[in-house]
């Protein structure tokens, strides 16, 4: 059943999945102050742009980390904010399909679409977070001898380039966030996370980023309590998620077998926070 949550300044429109996968929407019902009217239907100034978000995550003797990312202060979106890289999906991200169709096939099932953008959504995760990391995930070793030649590839060629395929595998669809109506830029991003091997380390992209940082859920969070880094709600709420988690093995574990969850953010007024 759909309910409301608090995260940060806003309310959480919270979907669920069906045993399929597939999304259930909530039923109709208004947000504090917003008179939004219905999950199918609300009043979207701007429609939102579909985009990616990949949790990275590696394993340590402590306990698991995953890598964040600082936007520049000049950024149009988040300035300032840490968060996971990721970025809009590009028409040419549903050329996975060509190179995982089970997998596509398979996220597809859990994520309510059709495979052709199931596959363009984990395209995009993947493209996204070498672009600006210099990570490729599933991949048999580091490539940054090859970064510059390929950081502007559609995903399907970048894949190719590689020895062998990379495995895709480990990555585990977890969520969808939409940016709140009356926001000047809007994205309705799907939230995948994925193991990285310990000894890839990030080359960022100096025209997005000013900084990364391998940290453990629990330490981000209580850096951004403290007031030290700034986070989104989905970051936020994503790393209390992971958290919880011993192993990056549980981790996945885990995450694969409970079901995807959606969000729908809603302002709500400075007296209900």
């Amino acid at each position: 059943m759909a309910r409301l949550r608090r995260c940060g300044r806003q309310l959480l429109l919270k979907g669920s999945t069906n045993r399929l996968g597939r999304s259930v929407p909530p039923p109709k019902q208004k947000a504090l102050g917003e008179g939004i009217g219905s999950w199918a239907n609300p009043p979207l100034t701007t429609p939102p742009r579909s985009a990616s978000t990949l949790v990275m995550a590696r394993q340590t003797p402590e306990r698991p980390q995953v890598l964040l990312v600082q936007r520049l202060t000049t950024s149009a979106f988040g300035a300032g904010a840490w968060v996971f890289p990721g970025g809009a999906v590009d028409a040419d991200d549903s050329g996975l399909l060509h190179l995982y169709p089970a997998l596509a096939t398979g996220m597809a099932a859990r994520m309510g679409l059709t495979a052709a953008e199931a596959a363009a959504y984990l395209g995009a995760a993947v493209r996204e977070a070498w672009e600006e990391t210099g990570i490729l995930i599933g991949a048999m070793s580091p490539t940054r001898s090859t970064y510059a030649a390929a950081a502007d590839l559609p995903v399907r060629r970048l894949l190719e380039r590689e020895t062998s395929l990379p495995d895709l595998e480990s990555i585990v669809y977890v969520s969808r966030w939409v940016t709140p109506p009356g926001q000047s830029r809007r994205y309705d991003t799907r939230f995948f996370v994925a193991e990285v091997g310990g000894r890839f380390e990030p080359r960022l992209s100096s025209s997005e980023h000013a900084e990364a940082r391998w940290m453990r859920p629990a330490e981000a969070l209580q850096r951004n309590e403290g007031g030290e880094i700034v986070m989104m709600p989905p970051t936020v709420h994503t790393l209390r998620t992971l958290r919880e988690y011993d192993s990056v093995t549980a981790m996945l574990q885990h995450l694969r077998e409970r079901p995807a969850e959606s969000y729908f953010p809603l302002s709500a007024p400075a007296t209900e926070q």
